[in-house]
């Protein structure tokens, strides 16, 4: 009966994204009411009958007070099919890509981080897998947007997202390169500032799981754009080679070096995109946070308020990220301020 009061209807302009077997759906009406991390329940009247009461959840992949609500809803069965078949079926937008607009029932928003203040940690380590990118981009997106009211603690975010194929990833890859490019300008508005402001710094390391070391992904063409122009500081993500292609040795991680300037602010930009191959180790990607976390907070003089770490994905990855965590070094857990690990899951 309580979800009776959370459901509404929507207008909603749905897009098929070409290659990447995803939905996208936009609810420009909607700007706030719901929390990054949190999902909602989706019907199509449309859909006749039977189908169109059918109730689907999906991960909010947007921050408040932004564009609209967005969701990515990946084909996984016969109702997400018949959706995307839907918006491909629409006419062709101004970016190429075919859509339409629709009338959903909505409800929610369900779940989130309850009372985890993910700002509130001094680095995060954002774990997705596949699909689970939406509540990653969540996460990102929200404490980006909120990075210039001083109200973010958090320095580092690092979204660590394993996905199949290069097909798959490349839709997406496009969306985290303008978060990223966001996150870039404002390391750099830091920067000029001399001290001041807290720059909050968006790392992207993609995955590719199953791409040949001999054939490697074509992606760096998504890489963001410069976003100012000047000296070093203000040099393009292509230049100062934060967008990148990796293989080999994944037992190991290592994090951009930090320069301090005035004892207090980074002096080059931090947030970067790089790609990978295979797949990761998440002790190593853990344990380069860490150290960076606690590097960083010796050079400032304050002692780090821990590392959050999220993940959501197939139940085999969130297990092993669950499992890292537990089996990382408790030494280090204590000299970066305490390491917690949230699950993210569909419920009520």
């Amino acid at each position: 009966m309580c979800s009776i009061f959370k459901t509404r209807l929507a207008t909603a302009r749905i897009v098929a994204l070409p290659g990447a077997d995803t939905t996208l759906i936009t609810i420009p009406e909607l700007r706030s009411g719901w929390r990054p991390g949190q999902h909602v329940r989706i019907r199509v009247p449309a859909f006749g009958l039977v189908r169109g009461f059918e109730s689907h959840p999906f991960t909010i992949a947007s921050a408040p007070n932004g564009e609209g609500l967005v969701l990515m809803c990946k084909k996984a069965g016969d109702w997400t099919t018949r959706l995307n078949h839907h918006a491909a079926a629409g006419s062709i937008t101004e970016t190429g890509e075919k859509g339409r607009h629709i009338t959903i029932i909505l409800e929610g928003p369900y779940g989130g981080l309850g009372n985890t203040m993910i700002s509130s940690y001094s680095g995060a380590m954002l774990v997705a897998g596949g699909s689970g990118i939406t509540s990653a981009l969540g996460h990102a997106t929200g404490l980006i947007a909120r990075a210039p009211t001083g109200a973010v603690r958090t320095r580092t975010i690092d979204l660590v997202w394993l996905v199949r194929t290069e097909e798959i990833a490349k839709p997406f890859v496009k969306i985290l390169s303008d978060l990223v490019d966001e996150a870039k300008r404002w390391e750099q508005k830091c920067i000029r500032a001399q001290g001041g402001l807290r720059p909050v710094a968006l790392r992207v390391h993609v995955f590719i799981t199953r791409c040949s070391i001999d054939s490697p992904p074509n992606l760096l063409p998504y890489s963001p754009s410069s976003g100012s122009s000047g000296g070093s500081s203000s040099a393009s993500l292509e230049d100062d080679k934060s967008v990148r292609l990796e293989s080999g040795d994944l037992n190991t991680f290592t994090t951009t070096s930090l320069t301090m300037t005035n004892g207090n602010t980074s002096s080059e930009v931090l947030s970067s995109i790089t790609v990978k191959t295979l797949r990761p180790s998440f002790i190593a990607v853990l344990s380069g946070i860490t150290d960076e976390t606690i590097e960083r907070g010796a050079k400032e003089g304050h002692s780090p308020s821990g590392i959050l770490v999220t993940a959501c994905g197939p139940g085999g990855m969130v297990f092993t990220v669950s499992e890292s965590v537990r089996l990382y070094e408790e030494y280090k857990k204590k000299l970066v301020g305490g390491v917690d690990f949230e699950a993210q899951h569909f419920g009520w």
